[in-house]
């Protein structure tokens, strides 16, 4: 039962529970004896974990994703065989051959990849050739809109060079009209002292 409980707890937590004594029992010739703990990690002999958690272990699987790994990989891959190369002799083959055969075909991915990868880069090319075919019609849209850009920047700065002339013909106009009824306001008087007098 203490076996069950221990076990259901690992799988629980994910560690290996230790007893707070550090022993476990076990019972051997009808006694009940105390036997040290045997929970070590198979890879490398600490207590504490279990393979599966042992820090040593993702070290080596940590160093076996790396590139030289992937690489040494790699270039250990045998040539594959190809069914194309059999006599005439071998044209008779039975069903469980080909079944064989076929099961073979099937678990064999690398001449997928590889087509694949060709077919990604033909997809690859032909959506750069599309994107620099968008960027030169955006570019001569660009200058077309720049050029607009400064012609209406030229024909804004004219209409405010007219502007000014228009404001300082303005205020022209109004110191005039003030002076002119300043003299149409002295007229009045002069006309008003020379009609009293008559």
């Amino acid at each position: 039962m203490h076996v069950i409980q221990d076990f259901s707890s690992t799988l629980r937590d994910g560690k290996i529970r230790r007893n707070p004594t550090n022993q476990s029992h076990q019972r051997n010739n009808g006694d009940w004896n105390v036997k040290k703990n045997s929970d070590a990690c198979y890879e490398c002999g600490r207590t504490g974990h279990i393979k599966k958690y042992c820090p040593q272990l993702k070290n080596k699987t940590a160093s076996s994703n790396s590139r030289d790994f992937k690489e040494k990989k790699f270039k250990s891959r045998k040539a594959l065989l190809t069914w194309d190369d059999f006599d005439e002799s071998d044209k008779e083959i039975s069903e469980d051959d080909d079944v064989a055969q076929l099961c073979f075909m099937a678990k064999d991915d690398n001449s997928d990849k590889v087509i694949s990868g060709n077919l990604d880069y033909n997809e690859l090319k032909s959506a750069f050739l599309e994107l620099s075919e968008n960027y030169e019609k955006i570019k001569v849209k660009n200058a077309n809109l720049k050029n607009k850009a400064l012609s209406l920047i030229s024909t804004v700065e004219e209409l405010e060079g007219e502007n000014e002339e228009l404001q300082e013909n303005i205020e022209l106009y109004i110191s005039e009209n003030v002076s002119l009824e300043n003299n149409l306001n002295a007229s009045k008087k002069e006309n008003y002292l020379l009609s009293s007098e008559i």
